[in-house]
């Protein structure tokens, strides 16, 4: 799960202490209310431009430094901003992920920018964007850069057919990756198959009748933590399963496997090809 930062940093300063608000040459000017962007904006080496987070951004390893000195503040979330701390603050630019839980930051002004992040290319676009605000868009192309060459598609005889799952049988509901996902698009890119690429929902539930019919090559769980079980025993209710009975169960597990900056996403991407080019390997 998201690691929330315990210490109490989410509240407004005090009267007549104020902000930290230079840093050398540069003003922090910009609060993010995503991890993924303010992953995003210190890979593009621009974190010295933020004033603020949100309390998931803790999980980032460049941020941990900066929060555990009081450079920066957390500022809630996109659900649940700290909106007159945030006021208070005046940043010049407020980022958030551009889905329903921007919709109640935007009355906070006209220096919210809400940025869709749910397919590949709007991750791309992301990218482009936080590298436009902060002045490193050179740096954002040569991400983008680096990730299309990693992309390469992966010479299969026959793809393999593939589940990605964000949960295991273990669990109770197994909640899987849709193909309108860009862990499904990086799934395409390499040339494997989503077995759920028929279906309408970004994170269909999947019912144990329905893996039996769809019976993938692979399973691969995208975790945003190290899981108490090995995979074998979290699938052991569904061992008639082909990935299971030949042991082509693969874990993904860490935050960088669940963020979508650039340093998480060419980590995702990395591992993934590593899984598929071990499946293919194995034929």
């Amino acid at each position: 799960m998201l690691g929330a930062c315990t210490r109490g940093v989410d509240e407004p300063s005090p009267t007549g202490v104020e902000l930290q608000r230079n840093s050398g040459d540069v003003t922090r000017d910009i609060i993010s209310l995503s991890p993924s962007i303010t992953e995003t904006i210190y890979a593009l080496g621009a974190g010295k431009r933020l004033l603020g987070v949100d309390r998931f951004s803790d999980q980032i390893p460049a941020a941990k430094p900066d929060l555990e000195s009081s450079v920066l503040r957390i500022f809630g979330d996109a659900q649940d901003p700290k909106s007159e701390a945030i006021l208070a603050a005046a940043p010049a630019h407020i980022l958030v992920e551009g889905d329903s839980r921007a919709r109640s930051l935007m009355a906070l002004g006209d220096n919210v920018t809400a940025i869709p992040s749910t397919s590949l290319s709007e991750i791309l676009a992301m990218w482009a964007k936080v590298g436009e605000i902060c002045g490193a868009k050179d740096n954002a192309s040569r991400f983008e850069r680096d990730l299309d060459a990693l992309l390469e598609a992966i010479s299969f005889h026959t793809p393999p057919r593939v589940l990605l799952t964000y949960s295991s049988p273990s669990e109770g509901s197994l909640y899987c990756v849709g193909p309108s996902s860009y862990q499904s698009e990086v799934l395409r890119r390499f040339g494997a198959i989503n077995v759920l690429e028929d279906v309408s929902t970004p994170t269909p539930q999947v019912s144990a009748e329905t893996l039996f019919e769809l019976d993938p090559d692979a399973i691969i769980t995208i975790l945003s933590e190290e899981p108490s079980l090995p995979a074998t025993a979290r699938w052991e209710g569904l061992k008639e399963l082909r990935a299971v009975k030949e042991g082509q169960l693969i874990d993904l597990a860490g935050s960088e496997m669940t963020l979508y900056g650039p340093t998480s996403l060419l980590s995702f991407s990395r591992a993934l090809r590593k899984a598929l080019e071990s499946w293919k390997a194995s034929r």
